[in-house]
């Protein structure tokens, strides 16, 4: 019987040591999947610039607007009557992104939303 070797398991405080160490080592991997890996890049309608989109100017018409900047990924309409033009979206509403909103008053461009919105 000397070809068969006896294996020997790892003490107690060696498998507890793992045991701890463990999430400590998968908590870091799961930050970064929920902040950089989770959410995709904004997205932009067709065709969309920033520098056509840092021209704009409130009380431009909104044909103007869409002269300038093409469709808007989507148009809302607001209870109190405005509307709004999305040239930007993100993944999901948890999702960091890049703002890039027109607010419309009877067919003007009431204000404008360029800023990171960090969810």
């Amino acid at each position: 019987m000397g070809l068969l070797r006896r294996i020997k398991r790892p003490s107690l405080p060696a498998a507890l040591v793992g045991v701890m160490i463990s999430p400590l080592l998968a908590w870091p991997c799961l930050l970064l999947w929920f902040h950089f890996l989770r959410c995709g890049p904004t997205r932009y309608a067709d065709g969309y610039s920033e520098a056509r989109f840092l021209r704009l100017r409130e009380g431009m018409s909104a044909r103007e607007v869409e002269s300038l900047l093409g469709r808007p990924l989507e148009r809302v309409s607001q209870a109190d009557g405005e509307e709004l033009w999305a040239y930007s979206n993100r993944d999901d509403d948890t999702c960091d992104f890049e703002m890039r909103w027109v607010y419309l008053d009877r067919g003007r461009v009431k204000s404008i939303a360029n800023l990171h919105w960090d969810d």
